[in-house]
């Protein structure tokens, strides 16, 4: 057919122009291309920098690979880790708030800004944060992550707030860890013992020795939980073979010689024959008695009295008053005498430990055993 002069020239100027299209396309595509390799490799670089414990270097990688893509989370996440490693937290900030303001979900975002706040003391605001991350999102290899920040958030809480509130989150932490992650179970166990849960740090450390009977941790852990609890005789059992386990550990080879200590001058202690509980009972009421009258003659007098409550003359009176009773006729005809002779080392230990100081030797001991509840359980 034939065509027309003015649609000739349309088409041929369409021939003409196609090309150029293809190569600019082209052009542009190369371009990108190239931005992304550079950014990523720059990225790169900054990961490396950050492994080395450069943070500098990796701040200024993580720099220019934003400068080719400035919106690319990760890379500003990445910088705001790197600043802060450089001790410029409010630097820091900024990256991180803008990441949140465009996903506020952003697990890893808001712990560094829980830890932020929480070297400044800003309480309230490291709750937020942590408690934000913890239900946040996090990358599929940082799925247990969460259970973590709540390990960190426990020992925040532990070393800033109510022992209650740190308590609280670590019910929930123990009900969080995966039956299989030991090493976040022992962890638990161990805030637990912090925050003065002896019992529930037993049964985290129980969980961790049923799966694993040779952990040296979980071992060491129950023992002093053990210890904790005044089961003396169980937290022997376990520190034995924790030191099997770690024979270069220096705290459960301390942790073992108290609770053998404790347990050579504990008169309750299980199938001790008649005479072993007289000598016992009766060392320990010398040594409090001795330790009473010392703590009495240091303390300074105010016309000629002793300061605070009554407590030390009353104990000083109980003292003289069932001192014969720690004769051998008199604890072998009276034997149920040993409970009230016990007694009384107790509220000395305890009295003396809150006017004059911590004890040493065997009345440290004895303050020990004062504080365990004394039942069968030992």
């Amino acid at each position: 057919m034939a065509v027309a002069p003015r649609e000739r020239i349309l088409l041929l100027a369409l021939a003409m122009l196609l090309p150029a299209f293809l190569i600019t396309g082209l052009l542009s595509r190369s371009y990108h291309t190239g931005e992304t390799a550079l950014s990523q490799a720059w990225f790169a670089q900054g990961i490396s920098a950050l492994h080395d414990g450069n943070p500098a270097r990796a701040v200024e990688a993580f720099r220019n690979s934003l400068a080719f893509h400035p919106d690319d989370p990760m890379t500003q996440l990445k910088l705001a880790q790197s600043l802060i490693a450089r001790g410029r937290g409010e630097e820091a900030r900024v990256y991180l708030e803008n990441l949140l303001a465009g996903d506020a979900g952003n697990g890893p975002a808001n712990l560094e800004l829980a830890r932020l706040a929480s070297h400044k003391k800003s309480g309230e605001e490291a709750l937020r944060y942590y408690h934000n991350a913890i239900y946040g999102r996090w990358p599929e290899d940082e799925a247990q992550e969460p259970v973590r920040v709540r390990e960190e958030l426990s020992q925040f809480l532990l070393d800033h707030y109510d022992i209650a509130d740190a308590e609280a989150e670590l019910i929930s932490l123990a009900a969080a860890v995966p039956p299989d992650d030991s090493v976040s179970q022992v962890r638990a166990g161990q805030l637990f013992l912090q925050a003065g849960d002896a019992n529930r740090a037993l049964r985290e450390f129980q969980i961790v020795l049923g799966a694993k009977p040779g952990d040296a941790q979980a071992l060491k852990g129950a023992g002093t939980a053990a210890m904790d609890l005044g089961m003396y005789s169980i937290a022997q059992r376990y520190l034995l073979r924790a030191r099997e386990q770690a024979k270069d550990d220096v705290t459960i080879q301390q942790a073992l010689a108290s609770t053998q200590t404790v347990m050579s001058i504990d008169p309750f202690e299980h199938d001790l024959s008649k005479a072993a509980v007289m000598m016992r009972t009766r060392n320990a009421f010398h040594s409090a008695a001795n330790r009473l009258q010392n703590c009495v003659n240091r303390l300074p007098r105010t016309n000629g009295n002793l300061p605070g409550d009554a407590g030390l003359p009353t104990a000083s009176a109980r003292v003289s008053l069932m001192a014969p009773w720690t004769t051998d006729a008199e604890m072998l005809t009276h034997p149920e005498r040993t409970a009230d002779l016990m007694g009384l080392v107790f509220d000395i230990e305890k009295l003396t430990a809150k006017e004059c100081g911590a004890p040493s030797g065997m009345d440290l001991s004895l303050l020990e055993l004062a504080r365990m509840p004394h039942d069968d359980s030992r």
